[in-house]
């Protein structure tokens, strides 16, 4: 079993040892405005926008490690509304130039053969 650095340390190793990112992000939240009045956690203001800590160390993380390519496309949908109809709509437009209709993977039926035990 693999346990985190933090774990295996003792108390004195532990204070000396080099901060992880998720540990610096919450270092630098600490200087946000921050209000109480949720009843689960409390809220982070960045950006002009409130934020649960774990999505805004989520999206602390992102703006300093993502880093776009020219065709990067990017999908964001909220949870069971139609992501992967929009990803198939994607691929469609994005691909249009490169199958005939009889090619298209997204219009020709899949034969699924059955096996037998």
């Amino acid at each position: 079993m693999h346990f985190p650095l933090s774990m295996k340390l003792g108390k004195e190793e532990k204070k000396n040892a080099p901060l992880t990112q998720q540990d610096r992000y919450k270092e630098i939240m600490s200087s946000f405005p921050r209000r109480y009045d949720w009843v689960v956690q409390p809220l982070y203001q960045y950006q002009g926008f409130w934020y649960f800590q774990v999505y805004l160390v989520g999206l602390l993380a992102a703006q300093e490690n993502f880093r776009p390519q020219p065709y990067d496309i990017i999908l964001c949908t909220c949870p069971k509304s139609g992501t992967t109809w929009l990803k198939a709509l994607a691929y469609a437009i994005v691909t249009r130039s490169r199958f005939s209709d009889f090619e298209n993977p997204l219009l020709t039926k899949a034969i699924v053969t059955k096996k037998s035990h």
